[in-house]
């Protein structure tokens, strides 16, 4: 008789977790992977502690599940959503892209999500966005650059924790800014040192109080008059653009007529000083020669002028941790008053280039 075959052993599988009936939380969630809610809270919101692997893993499970958080719920159940507000002005500017885009990146790196939002140049639709943010019961918000009161923001924000950057009004904290009244006493000194004491301004309006601070100080202390300096302020708020520059310069030109050309111009931005420069350049005037130009934001572009651009860094990187730093504080300890009052002030850096005569 043939030998009885040997019974075949069958490995044992490895237990896998039955997905509930329905995932509607992150516990449910968690429970299905065998991990904490703490961990699944922090991979969703993209902590940068939890390891990728672990981030995949809950990804594909909220792929196949089709799980998706609801942060309002999260809200109301008083956990953190991981997302701040962030409202900025309509700009033609790529400074505020570059701020919004730093702030963004800064967020990240503390596992927050920014939610991003345009003011239109719009007191009432500000008011509009800040009051979003605060039904929406965001973790915090950051506004940049705003010129709304503290009565306004209080009204629509309520007790949201927030911070500002080069906020309009000065009782507005906590806050960063760039000291912009230095940075106008840095031009000023540098154009009389160069021998330009005649000067002019492109862009410039009333509402720009801290630059206007600086030059007062700065033409008080080259004796100069401060009201024989000619003025061309922007044809609409929000339009510092390259083509406002042109126009500008255009305007300046036309005033030749009735009063001989500033030996140099400072403008409001550095796309405003680009186009001021070629229409400059177009009716034969030589920069720095006959006429010096300087920007302000120190942009890339600056560095491939002809002829380069004299310029003011904001040092955005810098403003930008702050702004992030002062928010996250608030949220670490929720009732230190103290951190509500700070106020930070980032000196700006004068950068000489070609057209006020400097190297290239």
């Amino acid at each position: 008789m043939p030998a009885p075959k040997p019974k075949s052993k069958t490995r044992p599988q490895p237990k896998r977790r039955a997905a509930p009936a329905r995932i509607a939380s992150t516990a449910d969630l968690a429970a299905h992977l065998g991990l904490s809610e703490w961990t699944v809270s922090r991979a969703i919101n993209g902590h940068p502690e939890v390891k990728e692997a672990t981030k995949e893993r809950i990804r594909k499970a909220m792929e196949e599940t089709g799980f998706r958080p609801n942060p309002v719920a999260r809200s109301l159940n008083g956990k953190k959503l991981g997302i701040i507000g962030v409202c900025f002005r309509r700009s033609l500017s790529p400074m505020i892209a570059g701020k919004v885009t730093l702030l963004d990146e800064h967020l990240r790196r503390h596992g927050f999500q920014a939610l991003l939002s345009i003011n239109r140049q719009d007191e009432e639709n500000e008011i509009r966005i800040l009051a979003g943010f605060h039904h929406l019961r965001v973790d915090g918000v950051i506004l940049v650059e705003t010129y709304l009161n503290p009565a306004q923001i209080e009204g629509a924000l309520r007790a949201t924790p927030r911070a500002y950057v080069d906020p309009s009004h000065p009782e507005l904290f906590p806050k960063v800014f760039l000291d912009r009244a230095r940075a106008m006493q840095m031009i000023v000194d540098h154009l009389v040192a160069s021998g330009r004491p005649s000067l002019g301004l492109l862009g410039f309006s009333s509402g720009q109080h801290r630059r206007w601070e600086g030059l007062a100080k700065a033409f008080r202390a080259h004796g100069l008059n401060l009201k024989e300096l000619p003025i061309f302020e922007l044809g609409q708020p929000g339009g510092e653009s390259y083509a406002e520059g042109i126009a500008l310069a255009e305007a300046a030109l036309a005033a030749r007529a009735n009063r001989r050309l500033p030996a140099a111009f400072i403008a409001l931005n550095d796309q405003i000083a680009t186009g001021a420069i070629q229409r400059f350049q177009e009716a034969g005037l030589r920069v720095p020669e006959d006429v010096a130009v300087v920007g302000f934001d120190n942009l890339d572009s600056g560095r491939f002028l002809k002829p380069t651009l004299t310029t003011i860094d904001q040092q955005a990187e810098t403003l930008m941790k702050h702004a992030v730093s002062l928010l996250l504080d608030q949220l670490a300890r929720p009732g230190d008053a103290k951190l509500r009052g700070r106020s930070v002030t980032v000196e700006p850096e004068l950068i000489v280039r070609m057209s006020t005569g400097g190297a290239a």
